[in-house]
């Protein structure tokens, strides 16, 4: 791939496998103008690599094959993985604030890829809230017990770091 197009497919990795293009825009760390970014996703999807899966207005895309962005997340370095997923999550942080209750899960993934402890373990505990009090007593136990071994995760990444 083209140095754009591969930096984009990678970026969008760090989102997940369905990822807006708002979003994508918003995270990008070069700044692309959006008819270049819209002719990197047009040509990604032209080569099998994405799909269109939501229309403008919402224009979102989903990896083909799960497979292809793990790939592409791996060839990111750790600190580009770190860094995106906090933009990642200060994006939805600042875009999504009045709906940031349907997002507790997914700000607490991506505040623990961040390596921000605090802000994954308080999302763990919203979202495992929010699931006790909705009946799902699975997914709340799940929530809950998360916290501490990603504090634990976290810090083992940063001692193999040193």
């Amino acid at each position: 791939l083209p140095p754009g197009q591969e930096l984009t497919l990678k970026v969008a990795s760090v989102i997940g496998r369905l990822f807006a293009v708002r979003l994508l825009r918003g995270v990008h760390p070069i700044e692309v103008d959006t008819r270049v970014l819209g002719g990197q996703l047009d040509d990604l999807a032209r080569q099998d690599f994405t799909v269109l899966e939501i229309p403008e207005p919402d224009l979102a895309y989903l990896f083909k094959h799960i497979v292809t962005q793990e790939v592409a997340y791996s060839l990111l370095l750790y600190a580009q993985r770190r860094q995106l997923h906090r933009s990642v999550a200060e994006c939805y942080e600042r875009t999504q604030a009045e709906d940031l209750a349907s997002l507790y899960p997914l700000l607490a993934y991506h505040w623990g890829r961040a390596e921000n402890a605090p802000k994954a373990i308080d999302y763990l505990e919203r979202a495992g809230e929010q699931a006790l009090h909705g009946g799902a007593y699975q997914e709340a136990a799940r929530f809950f017990a998360e916290a501490p071994n990603l504090a634990g995760e976290i810090e083992h990444f940063r001692t193999l770091a040193r």
